[in-house]
C-alpha cells in the first residue's frame, strides 16, 4: 500500500466467466495488495450469471474496504471499451484521507422508507460531510424519480452522480455488487468524504429546433395541446419544413427541452433538462414524452446528431483544461450513445482523455442518467455524466457542477 491518492484502470474481455477470471488475475497480480481503498467493477450484462464468482475473486486478490459497480449493456475504460462484446472494467483507487460509506436499499415498502426523514436517513447514513454520492440502481425494482426526490428533501445540496443498470430485460435481470454481496434488486450507493475534490460535468448534446412553445393541456407523460395546437400537428409540419441535415438527426429521435428554473426560462446548454418523444396517441394527437409536464411550462424541440454532441463535450471540458488533470474520472452515458451513434468507437472517450491528460476512466453505458443540476439531483436521458476526482491539495475544493 501507498500513501499517495492513486488510481489504475483495467479491463478484461472474455465471452467465457473461468478465461475472464484467469485473465484478471493475471492482470492485477502485479497490483496486489496496493490501490485498496475502493475498486469499482463494471461488468456486460453477459456476465450476470458469473457475477458472485467474478466478485469473490476480486475479494480474493485485492480485499478492496469498498467494491462497488453493476452491470450494463455495455461499460468503459480508458484501457479499452467494451461495446457488443463480454467483458469487465475495474478502477481500483487509493484514496488515503477519503470516508466511504456505502449502502444498499431494497426496502419492503418503498413509500415508507422514502416519506419518513428518520427512516431514509437510517438507511443511507450520510455523514453530514459528504461531498458526493454515488448511485448505481435497477429501474424495475426501484422508483427512481422518488428516491431521487428523497435525496433532495432531506439531503438538500448533496450531489448525486450514477446510473441505470442497462440491458435488463425483466426484473432480477440485474446485478448490483457491493463488497462480497451481488444483489438483483433496489439500489446501492456509495457517500464520499474527507480529503478529494469532486467535480461534475453534464452534456446531452441536443440542439434546439422550431420555437419555444407552451404545454397548453397536459396528463401524467402525454402532451395533448401546444400553444393550443395538437402536438402531432406541429410535429409534422415541422418535420416538413426540416432541411437535410435535420432530417438525418431526426433518425436518432426526438427530443423535448425544458428549463430547470422555469421562473427564468433559459434554454441555453447546463439549463435544460432533456425528455425524449416516444410517440403518438392518434385518437387525440397527442405525444408520449419520457417525463411528465404541467400547463403552462415552456419546452423547446430539439435534435441530436454525433457531432453536436461531440462539440457540446469539448465545450463542457474546456473549464477543467485550466485546471490539473483529474486524478480519475467516472463516465455515466446513456446507452444509445455509443458505435451505433457516433459511428465509431470510443468517440467521447477519447476527447475527455486527451482533453484531460489521460486519466484512468471507468463507467457504464446506462438505461437512465443521475447527475446534479442548479442544486437538485435529476434521472436524465440521452446524457453524459462525468465526475472527475482530485486530491484536495489540488486548488480549491469542489468547483462544482458546468
Amino acid at each position: 500500500m501507498t500513501d499517495e491518492f492513486e488510481f489504475k484502470s483495467i479491463a478484461f474481455s472474455s465471452d467465457d466467466v473461468n478465461s475472464l477470471i484467469a485473465e484478471m488475475i493475471d492482470g492485477i497480480d502485479t497490483i496486489r495488495s496496493r490501490y485498496c481503498d475502493l475498486i469499482i467493477v463494471c461488468l456486460t450484462q453477459e456476465l450476470t450469471e458469473g457475477a458472485e464468482k467474478i466478485v469473490s475473486k476480486i475479494q480474493e486478490m485485492l480485499n478492496p474496504k469498498v467494491l462497488i459497480g453493476c452491470t450494463a449493456s455495455s461499460i468503459i475504460s480508458n484501457a479499452a471499451n467494451i461495446e457488443g462484446q463480454s467483458g469487465a472494467c475495474l478502477l481500483l483507487a487509493q484514496l488515503p484521507g477519503v470516508d466511504l460509506a456505502p449502502f444498499h436499499l431494497d426496502p419492503p415498502t418503498w413509500h415508507d422508507l422514502l416519506n419518513s426523514q428518520r427512516k431514509f436517513k437510517d438507511a443511507v447514513g450520510i455523514p453530514k460531510e459528504a461531498k458526493i454520492g454515488l448511485l448505481f440502481g435497477d429501474s424495475l425494482t426501484t422508483p427512481l424519480d422518488q428516491l431521487l426526490d428523497a435525496f433532495n428533501t432531506w439531503f438538500p445540496g448533496l450531489r448525486l452522480i450514477g446510473g441505470i443498470a442497462s440491458g435488463v430485460a425483466q426484473s432480477g435481470n440485474a446485478r448490483l455488487i457491493l463488497n462480497d454481496e451481488v444483489f438483483n434488486s433496489g439500489t446501492i450507493g456509495l457517500m464520499i468524504s474527507g480529503a478529494i475534490q469532486t467535480d461534475m460535468v453534464l452534456t446531452h448534446g441536443c440542439r434546439p429546433i422550431g420555437i419555444p412553445m407552451t404545454v397548453t393541456l397536459s396528463n401524467d407523460n402525454l402532451i395533448l395541446s401546444l400553444d393550443g395546437s395538437r402536438p402531432q400537428d406541429i410535429i409534422e409540419q415541422l418535420i416538413s419544413e426540416m432541411e437535410m441535415d435535420d432530417q438525418e438527426a431526426l433518425r436518432n429521435g426526438l427530443f423535448i427541452g425544458r428549463p430547470i428554473d422555469r421562473q427564468d426560462q433559459k434554454f441555453t446548454r447546463g439549463d435544460i433538462l432533456i425528455s425524449g418523444v416516444y410517440g403518438y396517441d392518434q385518437s387525440s394527437g397527442a405525444i408520449v414524452v419520457g417525463d411528465q409536464f404541467e400547463n403552462g411550462e415552456i419546452i423547446h424541440f430539439h435534435l441530436c446528431d454525433p457531432s453536436t454532441s461531440l462539440q457540446d463535450l469539448e465545450m463542457s471540458l474546456v473549464p477543467q483544461v485550466l485546471r490539473s488533470p483529474p486524478s480519475a474520472v467516472l463516465k455515466f452515458t446513456c446507452n444509445g450513445r455509443g458505435i451505433q451513434f457516433f459511428g465509431h468507437e470510443n468517440a467521447e472517450l477519447d476527447i475527455i482523455t486527451e482533453n484531460l491528460n489521460h486519466p484512468p476512466v471507468i463507467g457504464i453505458y446506462c438505461s437512465g442518467e443521475i447527475g446534479s443540476m442548479h442544486g437538485r439531483n435529476y434521472l436524465l436521458s440521452n446524457t453524459t455524466c462525468l465526475l472527475l476526482l482530485r486530491p484536495d491539495s489540488d486548488n480549491k475544493d469542489d468547483i462544482g457542477e458546468n
